[in-house]
């Protein structure tokens, strides 16, 4: 029997950019403000508040988590946040 499953990794592990910006200024926003709010967005990997951590594969070559979907072109990526209060490698989902 054929895998019916055509997504090879967790859906609510991965986010679009779009997302995780809305989820971002909710969690910086309050009424609860997580983490004393997430970091400035950036173009430096190292220091933005939205990320993609590097990626090892290990042993097995495992491919970095993404998806892209085929029927809206909606591109879903393993996105991080670092926050004001020195805490990150926070997945959004």
């Amino acid at each position: 029997m054929s895998n019916i499953n055509q997504v090879p990794f967790n859906m609510a592990q991965l986010a679009t950019w779009e997302d995780a910006r809305h989820y971002a200024n909710i969690l910086s926003a309050g009424p609860i403000v997580v983490g004393e709010g997430v970091s400035p967005e950036t173009n430096d990997p190292g220091t933005s508040g939205i990320y993609i951590p590097s990626w090892v594969g290990g042993p097995g070559g495992f491919a970095e988590p993404n998806y892209a979907d085929p029927q809206t072109g909606k591109k879903y990526f393993f996105l991080h946040y670092r926050f004001r209060n020195r805490a990150e490698g926070i997945t959004w989902g």
